[in-house]
């Protein structure tokens, strides 16, 4: 299995966008520290149900999964620049490929308010590793 590699390709392909701040990104087992103001977020690498691509001497498996970044912005600040970046990333992650790895298409889920004094989109991306 290859999830850590994945997890390091995916990682590395978000420190390249634009909006990139590591201040700002809670990543899964760290300690949230929520910026004062701004737009901040969540990443999630999801791993789904796997399969056998082709066998020979060694089964070649499909890892599976998505990628859910999840972008908050306080309540009563508007929608216009948790939308921008919610679509700068999706353009940025959306249908890309590096080694194995494969990013297929985007999608942007609107949560609107959490619960906690947040609005939240969802920036969903599933992908596949062969």
């Amino acid at each position: 299995m290859n999830s850590a590699k994945i997890e390091n390709l995916i990682l590395s392909r978000i420190k390249e966008w634009q909006h990139f701040d590591d201040k700002r990104i809670v990543r899964a087992n760290r300690k949230c520290v929520v910026p004062e103001t701004g737009v901040w977020s969540r990443v999630t690498i999801k791993g789904g149900i796997n399969s056998i691509a082709s066998l020979s001497d060694k089964p070649c498996i499909k890892e599976v999964g998505t990628v859910i970044v999840q972008l908050f912005e306080r309540i009563g600040k508007g929608t216009g620049e948790i939308k921008k970046q919610a679509d700068s990333l999706a353009n940025h992650l959306g249908c890309y490929t590096v080694d194995k790895l494969e990013l297929l298409a985007p999608s942007i889920i609107d949560v609107g308010d959490d619960g906690n004094g947040f609005y939240q989109i969802n920036v969903s991306i599933p992908y596949r590793y062969y």
